[in-house]
């Protein structure tokens, strides 16, 4: 992973790739239902 970064994900896609509507929707919802429960960090409340 670049710049230290272990978390990052990336799709890549070239001109001409099809894509798989449903697939990316579901991709979609699993990065914001895992975003929504926390993610990878915990979160500290401010004071």
């Amino acid at each position: 992973m670049g710049h230290g970064n272990a978390t990052a994900r990336a799709i890549q896609l070239r001109e001409g790739d099809r894509i798989d509507d449903a697939a990316l929707v579901a991709l979609f919802r699993a990065v914001i239902a895992n975003n929504r429960a926390g993610g990878w960090r915990v979160v500290q409340p401010t004071q």
